[in-house]
């Protein structure tokens, strides 16, 4: 079930984002017993997913996980990495404490792990976000 509030809002329920200086949509959420998405996020359902890579990938990471299920709890994302911008490249060089900060400025937190790469996967379960087949070009990679 979904609420809008004003045209940048939408109250949700279940989900994990809220951002906003506008303290009634933030009490009238509270009221509800719901989280608040903000526009420019999306929120991932709830559920299982196949997290990891089969043993036999040719491109698998000596890092990365073998493929197994995972579930995890409903969250949101933001649609465009930081700065968070359609055609904006994505800011790079900052380490995890620096990015944790950025975010919590923003009232924002980093994904876990396995929400990152629910999110990365979608629905479909794709190797990467765009498609199966790896792309150097796609990916901000360096």
């Amino acid at each position: 079930m979904s609420t809008k509030v004003r045209a940048e809002f939408t109250i949700i329920e279940p989900g994990y984002c809220m951002e906003t200086s506008e303290q009634a949509v933030h009490e009238l959420a509270k009221r509800l017993g719901a989280r608040l998405l903000m526009k420019g996020m999306k929120l991932v359902t709830a559920g299982p997913f196949k997290m990891g890579s089969a043993g036999n990938d040719p491109i698998r990471n000596f890092e990365e996980r073998r493929l197994e299920e995972v579930t995890v709890a409903a969250f949101c994302i933001d649609y465009y990495e930081y700065p968070n911008g359609k055609r904006v490249l994505p800011k790079t060089g900052v380490s995890w404490y620096q990015a944790k900060s950025a975010c919590q400025a923003k009232k924002k937190r980093l994904c876990t792990e396995e929400e990152w790469e629910k999110a990365c996967k979608g629905p479909k379960l794709l190797r990467f976000p765009y498609g199966n087949r790896w792309n150097p070009n796609t990916c901000n990679t360096e």
